[in-house]
């Protein structure tokens, strides 16, 4: 089986670094449902018909990345998704893409918490972070959540295959912050083991 949908690459004139998406996010339609399902608090059934269809957007990038995913003996694969900082901050009841993502594939797992400097010091996106602001210490945002270091010291992997799938990517700050974090993580720590990670996005 394939996925039928259309992939694209984002340059790294529009982005930071190349980002496989499947949706534009100047279509009106694509704007209005992610305002629908992440900013909507009623959970009421404009909600849950976005939610529906942003998750028909995930299952198309699950299947996507298995029909080309090849494991080897010892390898592990898993899907994860930057977290939320609006929910570390207490300003979201939930962490809406992690949510999305959880529901659509027994793969995936947590693997960054925010940092609390970056909690107290940021602001959403969506609330006029400049380029330059987002695009900041990318490295500083996120650490390693406790228990995928515990998976990794149980499992002993040879090598990591990793998918981070955000919503809406716009700089690409977002993913290259965790990129980043995972990088310098297993450099320190597990400098033995393979690391292989993509990065994709809903929409851009």
């Amino acid at each position: 089986m394939s996925s039928a949908k259309t992939f694209y690459i984002s340059t790294l004139e529009e982005t930071v670094l190349p980002v496989t998406y499947i949706e534009k996010y100047k279509d009106e339609h694509t704007k209005a449902l992610f305002a629908k399902y992440k900013f909507n608090s009623h959970k009421d059934r404009d909600y849950f018909q976005a939610r529906i269809s942003l998750e028909r957007f995930i299952s198309d990038i699950v299947l996507h990345v298995k029909n080309n995913l090849t494991l080897g003996r010892g390898d592990i694969h898993y899907f994860t998704s930057p977290p939320s900082t609006m929910f570390a901050r207490g300003e979201k009841a939930e962490d809406s893409m992690r949510e999305l993502l959880r529901q659509d594939t027994d793969l995936f797992t947590k693997i960054f918490s925010v940092k609390l400097s970056h909690i107290k010091n940021s602001k959403a996106q969506h609330l006029g972070s400049s380029r330059k602001k987002r695009l900041a210490k990318t490295s500083d945002r996120y650490s390693i959540y406790w228990k995928f270091k515990f998976m990794l010291m149980l499992r002993n992997p040879k090598h990591i295959q990793i998918t981070i799938l955000d919503d809406v990517c716009s700089t690409g700050g977002t993913l290259l912050a965790c990129k980043q974090t995972l990088q310098n993580y297993m450099q320190k720590k597990k400098p033995g083991v393979g690391l292989t990670i993509q990065v994709f996005s809903i929409a851009h």
